[in-house]
């Protein structure tokens, strides 16, 4: 017997929801999902912006501390081959012999007319990013073994990988990955330059969407027109973020 002398019919509703009811729950959790998967994104985003604001200042406060030691341990802000046309840098000073690395504490990091050069840049930054190799060379200058950044290029992230060659290969594997090509400067010339990718964005940077999101470091170039050194460059994306 039903208490309350209630019906079969209402003692049912009692114990159940109506089609209509669950999915009015329905969509009032999708609605709240999309949300918290929107402000999750944003968040997301908001992150790998500042992350790659702090690189670009955190470079530039470096290689204001780098040139002053460079120049206080005599390190070259020119390089006479290369204004002889004869551009045979990488070999030159793979053993820093020419002067032209500093140490930062137990490691060595390249110079290129006394700033960071592009493949160094990455070893200074304090964040998980990919092809972080060394090697051991005689720096003959102090007759003494010294570690360097070795200038790899056997696979995607690696420190001399070409950003083109990666072909649709995403940075996968660490928070941010790196890879070597090319930046306009200020005089439309082409400068060998090293880019700084968040994970999940693809090594092409003209794969970016909306304007890119990366950090790009050119190297400091010499200018033979007037025999003076172009500083380095410094290109930040984050349309795309």
């Amino acid at each position: 017997m039903l208490k309350h002398g209630l019906s079969g019919r209402h003692a049912l509703r009692r114990n159940g929801f109506t089609l209509i009811e669950l999915v009015v729950v329905i969509v009032i959790l999708g609605i709240l999902s999309a949300s918290a998967t929107a402000k999750y994104m944003s968040l997301q985003s908001d992150a790998r912006i500042a992350t790659l604001k702090n690189m670009q200042g955190n470079i530039k406060s470096a290689n204001s501390m780098v040139l002053a030691k460079a120049i206080i341990h005599n390190a070259k802000t020119n390089y006479s081959d290369v204004e002889q046309n004869v551009d045979n840098w990488d070999t030159t000073v793979k053993n820093c012999s020419q002067g032209n690395c500093v140490d930062i504490g137990d490691l060595w990091v390249y110079l290129k007319y006394a700033y960071v050069d592009r493949n160094s840049v990455a070893f200074i930054l304090d964040a998980d990013i990919s092809g972080l190799k060394t090697e051991t060379v005689t720096n003959p200058t102090i007759n003494k073994k010294i570690k360097v950044p070795k200038r790899d290029k056997s696979k995607p992230g690696d420190v001399n990988y070409n950003c083109t060659s990666a072909g649709e290969s995403k940075c996968e594997g660490y928070d941010f990955c790196q890879c070597r090509g090319k930046v306009k400067d200020s005089k439309n010339v082409d400068r060998d330059s090293e880019f700084i990718i968040p994970r999940g964005f693809p090594y092409k940077i003209e794969n970016h969407t909306g304007g890119g999101c990366y950090f790009a470091y050119s190297s400091a170039e010499y200018n033979k027109s007037d025999h003076t050194v172009n500083p380095p460059v410094y290109t930040l994306k984050t349309g795309g973020c």
